[in-house]
């Protein structure tokens, strides 16, 4: 895959960086295909499970969070800019053309 990544094994706790203060995801690969994704609040991971709405997929250095509501899709592009291993929102873009950001927080409201 050539992607450098951190991959983590366990579902604890996991601290983020030496900061403690970065939000956003962490994944684990297993054999070049990602196997679990860790949300990371407050300098801490726990493992997130996808809700029925929504798909992951990582693309190069794009961690891709694709997730359907009201009829709207909605995609969020995660990128590790700074090579710390947490991935943070960089875009947002939905399919009513509602959404269109750059560097918008996992928390953005939905339009739909």
């Amino acid at each position: 895959m050539g992607h450098k990544s951190n991959a983590y094994t366990s579902t604890s706790l996991l601290n983020s960086s030496a900061s403690g203060q970065e939000n956003g995801y962490r994944i684990a690969l297993s054999n070049g295909s990602l196997s679990a994704i860790y949300k990371v609040e407050h300098g801490r991971s726990t493992l997130k499970r996808a809700d029925s709405d929504e798909s992951w997929a990582l693309n190069g250095n794009q961690l891709i969070k694709t997730e359907q509501e009201h009829g709207v899709t909605q995609t969020t592009v995660y990128t590790d800019s700074d090579g710390d291993g947490v991935y943070q929102a960089a875009s947002s873009r939905s399919t009513d053309g509602t959404i269109c950001l750059s560097g918008v927080s996992d928390d953005a409201s939905w339009a739909g």
